[in-house]
């Protein structure tokens, strides 16, 4: 039987999560997902994404707003946005509805990498060449 350790979890499932994410996120696909089909992984950043956790959220925020047709100098509803969905209080830095409503992107990115995948990607090594592949057509797309 192949092991890891279970410290190992925190690191790959993020690394995971943060495909999922920014895949869902360049296509614009949210997904809700029932409770039973998803599983918790952690409540904060992890160390090696803390340095970029702000730049994650502002990708968040920034794709909320542009789904809501809000330019950035509607300062009002953008800052009204900010306070719905950010909570400087939370392991996350995401209030409970934020947690929600990113998690429906990193649901919607799943969805997004096996339409673009034919098949599961066999190495890491192809699957990060594909993967900026697909992120470069989705950006341009958009």
């Amino acid at each position: 039987m192949f092991r890891l350790p279970k410290e190992a979890d925190t690191w790959f499932d993020f690394d995971i999560y943060y495909f999922c994410l920014i895949a869902g996120l360049s296509k614009g696909l949210k997904e809700a997902m029932p409770g039973s089909e998803v599983r918790d992984l952690i409540l904060r950043f992890p160390q090696e994404y803390r340095a970029q956790s702000k730049i994650i959220t502002a990708l968040f925020l920034k794709k909320e707003l542009d789904k809501m047709g809000v330019s950035l100098e509607d300062r009002k509803t953008v800052h009204e946005t900010i306070k719905k969905y950010i909570d400087s209080e939370s392991p996350s830095n995401l209030s409970e509805e934020g947690q929600k409503e990113i998690n429906k992107y990193a649901n919607g990115g799943i969805i997004v990498l096996k339409e673009y995948f034919e098949d599961k990607p066999y190495s890491i090594e192809m699957f990060i060449i594909n993967f900026f592949k697909m992120i470069d057509t989705l950006n341009k797309e958009s």
